[in-house]
């Protein structure tokens, strides 16, 4: 038996209890309208967006590596509802796989286009150099069910510790300061 509603607020997640009553003019007697047929029954009522089957996002790539200061985009591919329930749209959050919090520093979620979510940031400080995992958690509409993605591995580096001097350039003019009371010996 399939009923609509739109009082999904109202009846999502209930048990209503309702009677069949069956009854037959063919049947009746005279003056008596007593039923052929009375029976009680119990009607589980849940929206068809709770039985959704998730595939978790994936990254497009892993591990992604950026240098300090430049601005990043993470790809991810979107999550998707496999039983095409049409259940609204997901949100995302993003997790620190270190310890399983909600990442809210500068790192957020861009999913202004469904088809092609991204984490976003843009590294300033350095204590930010290292390697990070994430991984993201889609959730679909208001209900509970969430695919988490697999683990993403970012990693940013200090473009400034990697410069190369050879000898193809001249370097003049280099003076160097030293602070009072420092000693050049090591």
């Amino acid at each position: 038996m399939t009923v609509a509603s739109n009082l999904e607020a109202t009846y999502d997640l209930t048990s209503q209890l309702l009677k069949l009553k069956v009854e037959s003019t063919l049947a009746q007697v005279a003056s008596s309208t007593t039923p052929i047929l009375e029976n009680l029954f119990t009607v589980e009522v849940k929206n068809i967006c709770r039985d959704s089957v998730l595939t978790a996002p994936q990254w497009q790539e892993n591990p992604y590596y950026y240098k300090l200061w430049d601005a990043q985009s993470i790809e991810f591919d979107e999550a998707v509802d496999v039983s095409a329930n049409s259940c609204g749209t997901f949100t995302y959050k993003l997790y620190d796989a270190s310890n399983d919090q909600e990442v809210s520093s500068i790192w957020t979620i861009d999913a202004s286009d469904p088809a092609a979510p991204t984490v976003n940031a843009t590294p300033t400080t350095t204590n930010l150099v290292g390697t990070h995992l994430f991984y993201v958690i889609a959730q679909n509409g208001p209900y509970e069910f969430t695919a988490k993605s697999p683990v993403v591995t970012v990693v940013i580096w200090n473009p400034c510790y990697e410069t190369v001097f050879d000898d193809s350039q001249t370097l003049s003019d280099l003076s160097t300061t030293v602070k009072l009371g420092s000693s050049d010996s090591a």
